[in-house]
């Protein structure tokens, strides 16, 4: 039924077309709006007078906050039950001739009829004896037509005719499907029931599958910003939704997946609901997981979705689940003769997409290459003010129309609140990137000007205003005669924050939790939790529902904790395996959303308290495995959390793996091999982020050598191997073993080509990553030729893979192009380099506008790479403009997490420093150094193999502009302490670190010789020189440029001596190698050492010869910097 002023029952036309309504009790008038009687339907839908008593059913009473008929289809080929419900001639009173209800359970078999679109019910149920009339047409069953066939709660058809078989019962019926299929039928249903669009669900699996239009439970105003409350209309999108359409449209007849990530509230959900409702409006089966699916502990059957149906399943929270989402996954792959789309949505990427160790080969395949979507801002700072103001005023509008759905706000002028409501705020700032921020201040703004607004600072996030807003209806109800629990505002608070944090799925699980409060105990736990249950209504499959949306309750729950007087850790110990990690996760994500709103202290509050629980509260090692699945990657937000919580982990998986089992089981000591591997590599990653690379090559080391067994018996595990390979080779870069981390390096990209040659689509992702990875290798071995190549091959992969989806490909393209630029500048080739740094910096700006702790540490080396390009090429104002801002990025970056970004800090800073140096600013150009070599030496004290290469290069520069500052000694003693460096790590790896200490002895020569140490002077250059050509006899290209430059010290260093024909021909040596070079740069060192030779041929009596460079100088100037 639908409704409205006169609600309109669905029936068949037969019963429309056999002339006047039949008397019974009471005569109704009624209007046939719609009529079909064809081969394929035979339906009405009838508009009843309710002014004559009409007895409007419940389900039509209020369809502002539900819909009033769900709607089903058949999708597969099994048998279904079925049930109907009508008034046939068998039920007829003989005297009376009224007929009585008959209830008919029988079966529809999706084989039969199904080429005339047609249901056929079939029964073999006992029925009431007798039959009709001997005098009487038809059958039995005849006025059964027009009754509805009911699925469960979803409405299947209606009985069309009796088949009279000859043994049981057949009755055939009109699908629901044919019905929906008719624009005007549609319109007349959402005219009569407050605009909800009628949609089809799949019927076999309406267990797990959340309802199209779920019921709106508006019992408290934060309900309205639910996402499958709908309560603000649809908008924008346009571009997103059409390529989320051509993915599922077009591509192969089989399973696709499809990752989309996002921070809460940025719309991901949405989309999703969009696109779900705009296929299955194309004929698609469509479905969204239920939310509250989460790792059951049993077997999970999928059946239910057995189709040849196209199908577009999304699975929302797939992090918290990534056992039903390999389960899904390998349903699918059983039967992948059709179209099938998996769209996986999750607040970040992580290793919940890698396989637990029974994971078959393809389904682990289908997971780790499925592209990741990060959703960007609906409305970017880039928009214009009048975008977000519109969005604001239309969000104001909307949810104007349902606040007076909400109990203790239905008497009010709403719409006059809305017409009138502008923000406070400035929309522009980068806050309102977020769609769900947006539309909370627009909800708040409309509280705020209700009847009852609350006080708060002017201040303070919305999501606070918005709580106490809540908090109002939580004492009303908790007061209220039906639960009189009589508990403080501060206790209730407390238990809506345990609600949000743990959840429930039975009676026993809430009152557990509930009643670790103090002030609730056992002898109200009971009726607490059925109070929330009755305030935030549960889903199928829940004891009790969440403030909704997820981050007014990560905010709420994160305040309880640090603030709220809420003791976490006995929430933790009275929480079952699943609560716990629910709540880890809840405080994890809370964490984030603090750190995206620049509210930094305030995740460090959360993760100080989280980590004072963990020290009280052991939790259960699922819920440590969960807790870990879900962690954001990269984690750098909740780097400390993420390194414990796997650290942990590996620690139980040891013990596990140390016992020996009393009966042996290979199969299961490779599964347990497989878990500590992927827990190991995870972890490897984790401990580089935070600094400390030796326990990071420990970790990697480990991780590699059990994957390299385990997938020599499973092939599943090969994509794996490779991955960890690649993060060896970087474990063992970082600790400055270049050489070694060759070899790894090219094992992955050998693994990688292999499996890309079979499956370029799943496997060209980890091929363009393995050849960054060798490529940075090569390089750093001064294997110039072969790693431009490495790299330049990745980036065309990447770039072929970004046009076909740049959401996905977007990441690994600017890693490449980040890359490769810095090589080619090292190389010499300076204008490419630049180019390609330039693409590399925008594509990571772009991405760290959509997530800050996600991308912003890359932007940071993307800047400081392109701010040396920029001065390299002259272009002065741009490089300075670059640093500064990797710098204002680092700095608050390393007040979060100083482990992790003081090392990106202090190589921004040193950055800076040159280009301050280039502008002029000598003593902000010192004190930058300063603050660099600060950090750096503080760095390399713990890693020197890492940090003392760079400690060097800080020293040398700070040596000269301390000498510059009349500082003398100072700038020796730098310079002393980087050749002191850098002497120890070029004897255990001279190719890398030889240009390193070539170009240090040449600085610290200029030093000493400045100071009168001529003899040392002299001696320290001569080795540079020599250092510098056993290397450039190896790679002229590279290291010629650094030759010239040690050539021209040693040739100041002879003339000093009085050695002024040695010094004349180190200067001729310098100026050929100058001619042969092109560029600004070279033209001010040619200049440099010309000045140099005029001077010694004066002093050797050449004075022509002298005169003639003086005049060439002359005639070609430098050019002044751009």
């Amino acid at each position: 039924m639908v409704s409205r002023p006169r609600p309109a029952p669905v029936t068949a036309a037969t019963v429309a077309d056999d002339g006047p309504p039949k008397i019974l009790n009471k005569r109704f008038s009624a209007t046939v709006r719609w009529y079909r009687k064809t081969g394929l339907v035979d339906a009405a839908l009838i508009e009843i007078d309710d002014s004559n008593g009409w007895p409007t059913p419940e389900s039509l009473q209020d369809t502002r906050t539900r819909p009033p008929q769900r709607w089903g289809r058949l999708i597969g080929p099994r048998p279904q039950p079925v049930a109907v419900l009508g008034f046939p001639r068998m039920q007829e009173d003989g005297s009376t001739r009224q007929r009585l209800d008959e209830q008919l359970v029988g079966e529809i078999v999706p084989g039969n009829g199904s080429l005339v679109h047609r249901y056929e019910i079939s029964s073999t149920g006992p029925v009431p004896g007798g039959g009709p009339d001997g005098d009487r047409k038809g059958t039995g069953w005849s006025g059964i037509s027009g009754a509805a066939v009911h699925a469960g709660s979803l409405l299947c058809g209606v009985v069309r005719l009796d088949r009279a078989a000859t043994s049981g019962i057949r009755l055939t019926a009109t699908p629901s499907a044919l019905l929906l299929a008719d624009d005007g039928f549609r319109a007349l249903v959402a005219e009569h029931s407050s605009g909800w669009e009628p949609g089809l669900e799949p019927v076999e699996p309406a267990a797990f599958l959340a309802p199209t239009a779920p019921t709106r439970t508006l019992r408290s105003p934060a309900a309205l910003l639910r996402a499958d409350a709908e309560a603000v209309a649809f908008h924008g999108r346009a571009a997103e939704l059409d390529r989320l359409r051509t993915w599922c449209e077009q591509g192969p007849a089989k399973l696709a997946v499809q990752v989309m990530t996002g921070p809460g509230g940025q719309g991901k959900t949405r989309l999703a609901r969009r696109l779900t409702q705009v296929l299955a409006d194309s004929g698609w089966v469509t479905g969204h997981l239920r939310s509250n699916l989460i790792d059951p502990p049993g077997p999970l059957d999928f059946t239910g979705l057995r189709t040849e149906l196209p199908l577009v399943l999304v699975v929302d929270y797939a992090e918290v689940r990534p056992r039903v989402v390999r389960e899904l996954v390998r349903h699918f792959l059983e039967a992948d003769n059709h179209r099938v789309r998996l769209l996986l949505l999750a607040r970040a990427d992580g290793s919940w997409r890698e396989p637990a160790t029974d994971t078959d080969y393809e389904t682990g395949s289908v997971l780790d290459s499925a592209p990741v979507i990060e959703l960007a801002a609906l409305l970017p700072d880039g928009k214009t003010p009048e975008n977000r103001a519109a969005a604001f005023t239309r969000a104001a509008r909307d949810l104007s129309v349902l606040l007076p759905r909400v109990p203790g706000l239905r008497e009010y002028d709403w719409d006059r609140v809305a017409a009138e409501l502008s923000p406070d705020d400035d929309l522009s700032d980068s806050r309102y990137d977020n769609v769900l921020t947006l539309h909370m201040t627009a909800l708040v703004g409309l509280l705020q000007n209700g009847p009852a607004p609350v006080e708060t600072a002017a201040d303070a996030p919305v999501e606070r205003t918005l709580v106490m807003h809540e908090r109002k209806f939580w004492q009303a109800t908790a007061d209220s005669e039906e639960f009189g629990l009589g508990l403080s505002d501060r206790t209730l608070r407390r238990a809506v924050a345990v609600a949000a944090l743990c959840g429930a799925t039975d009676r026993d699980e809430a009152n557990r939790v509930i009643g670790s409060l103090p002030d609730v105990g056992a002898g109200k736990a009971a009726n607490t939790a059925e109070w929330f249950a009755w305030l935030y209504p549960p889903g199928q499959g829940d004891y009790w529902g969440a403030l909704q949306p997820d981050r007014i309750a990560e905010y709420h729950a994160a305040e309880a904790v640090t603030s709220g007087g809420l003791a976490l850790s006995d929430v933790l110990a009275a929480a079952s395996p699943a609560q716990q990690a629910r709540a880890v996760t809840t405080l994890t994500r809370a964490v984030v959303a603090h750190n995206n709103a620049r509210r930094t202290a305030n995740g460090e509050r959360v993760l100080a308290v989280l980590g004072e629980a963990l020290d009280t509260v052991t939790i259960h090692t699922e819920a440590l495995r969960s807790a870990v699945a879900a962690l954001p990657r990269p984690a750098r937000a909740v780097s400390g959390l993420a390194l414990r919580l796997t650290q942990d982990l590996v620690d139980r998986y040891e013990r596990s793996t140390a016992r020996p089992p009393e009966v042996p089981d290979p199969q299961q000591a490779a599964s347990d091999a497989g878990e500590l591997a992927g827990a190991l590599s995870e972890l490897g990653v984790l401990l580089a982020e935070a600094g400390h690379p030796e326990e990071a090559l420990g970790a990697s080391r480990r991780a590699a050598g059990l994957y390299e067994g385990i997938a020599a018996a499973s092939p599943a595990y090969a994509p794996y191997l490779g991955s960890s390979l690649s993060r060896l080779s970087n474990r063992l870069a970082e600790t400055g073993d270049h050489t070694g981390a060759v070899e790894p390096a090219r094992k992955a990209v050998k693994i990688h080509e292999r499996l890309a040659a079979a499956d370029p689509t799943a496997f060209e992702p980890g091929l363009l990553t393995s050849l960054t990875t060798l490529g940075n290798r090569l390089m750093q071995t001064g294997r110039h030729p072969e790693g431009l190549a490495a790299v330049d091959r990745a980036v065309q992969i990447g770039t072929r893979l970004a046009d076909a989806d740049p959401g996905a490909h977007s990441p690994s393209l600017a890693k490449a192009l980040v890359n490769l630029g810095a090589w080619l500048a090292q190389t010499g080739l300076l204008s490419e380099g630049l180019d390609v740094g330039e693409k590399g910096a925008d594509l990571y700006r772009r991405l760290a506008a959509a997530n800050p702790a996600g991308y912003e540490a890359e932007l940071v080396v993307a800047l400081t790479n392109l701010s040396n390009h920029l001065s390299k090429t002259e272009q002065r104002s741009k490089a300075l403009a670059a640093a500064e801002e990797a710098v204002r990025i680092s700095r608050r970056l390393a007040a979060i997490d100083p482990a992790a970004h003081d090392p990106g800090l202090a190589l921004a800073l040193h950055n800076l420093a040159g280009r301050l140096d280039k502008a002029g600013r000598d003593a902000e150009t010192l004190a930058t150094a300063e603050e660099a070599a600060k950090i750096h030496r503080r760095l390399a004290e713990s890693n020197p193999a890492v940090y003392g290469p760079r400690l060097a290069a800080t020293l040398n520069n700070l040596g000269a502009w301390l000498d510059r500052a009349r500082r003398t000694a100072e700038a020796s003693a730098a310079a002393e302490e980087a050749v002191k460096i850098l002497r120890t790590l070029a004897e255990l790896s001279p190719e890398v670190h030889g240009p390193h200490l070539a170009a240090s002895l040449s600085n610290l020569a200029t030093r000493l010789d400045e100071a009168g140490r001529g003899e040392e002077a002299l001696a320290l250059a001569a080795e540079a020189v020599a250092v510098q050509r056993h290397l450039q006899d190896k790679n002229p290209a590279v290291y010629l440029p650094d030759l010239t430059q040690s050539l021209y010290v040693l040739a100041m260093a002879r003339a000093r001596q009085g050695d002024f024909p040695a010094a004349l021909r180190a200067t001729g040596e310098c100026v050929e190698a100058y001619r042969d070079r092109r560029g600004a740069a070279s033209m001010d060192g040619l200049h440099r050492v010309l000045t140099l030779q005029a001077v010694l041929l004066t002093e050797l009596g050449r004075t022509g010869e002298a005169a003639r460079i003086r005049r060439w100088l002359a005639e070609n100037p430098v050019q002044p910097p751009q």
